[in-house]
């Protein structure tokens, strides 16, 4: 069964080093791990996309590249986490998993206004689209939604996570 797969979108621990602003190495290399560990208990096929295998200049384009290339592999639905977001757990992957087969997209909201989950079937799964979008900023949220609207799609949301972009962020968690 190819319907679904989860696509891991993530930084090397030194990469994510060296974007974000915080200094504990071994931190993120075990979030990375343990964010393999999670999507592993799913049982759903799975592609890490670290920044070796990412292909573009923004990036947007780098996030549709890759989830283009796992639907070119003949999933029907891709799940796409991050590896910086330390409550996320197998049954919420599974939780988006069941959305999918309902609504063309499920999210997953972050506190800061972005999403550390995005789901989609991929026939409304528009590629260029989606690479414009305002990543990485506080609009993303809003943006998207409205995109969503505007195309008359539907989609439901998950339970609201942080993520981690700085070391005050690791204080929350």
């Amino acid at each position: 069964n190819k319907q679904t797969a989860i696509l891991i979108f993530a930084n090397s621990a030194k990469k994510t080093l060296d974007s974000k602003r915080i200094s504990a190495s071994e931190f993120f290399k075990i979030i990375d791990s343990k964010t393999l560990e999670t999507v592993q208990k799913t049982g759903l096929p799975f592609f890490h996309f670290s920044e070796d295998q990412q292909i573009g200049f923004s990036f947007g384009e780098r996030f549709s590249n890759a989830i283009a290339s796992v639907f070119e592999k003949g999933y029907q639905n891709i799940i796409t986490v991050g590896n910086d977001i330390p409550h996320l757990n197998a049954k919420i992957l599974n939780k988006a998993e069941q959305h999918l087969e309902n609504k063309p997209y499920v999210l997953g909201p972050s506190t800061d206004g972005g999403f550390y989950l995005m789901g989609f079937q991929q026939r409304e799964f528009n590629k260029e689209e989606f690479a414009n979008l305002p990543w990485e900023t506080k609009q993303l949220k809003q943006s998207f939604i409205n995109v969503l609207e505007a195309r008359k799609l539907s989609f439901s949301f998950l339970e609201t996570l942080s993520d981690i972009d700085s070391s005050a962020d690791i204080d929350i968690v």
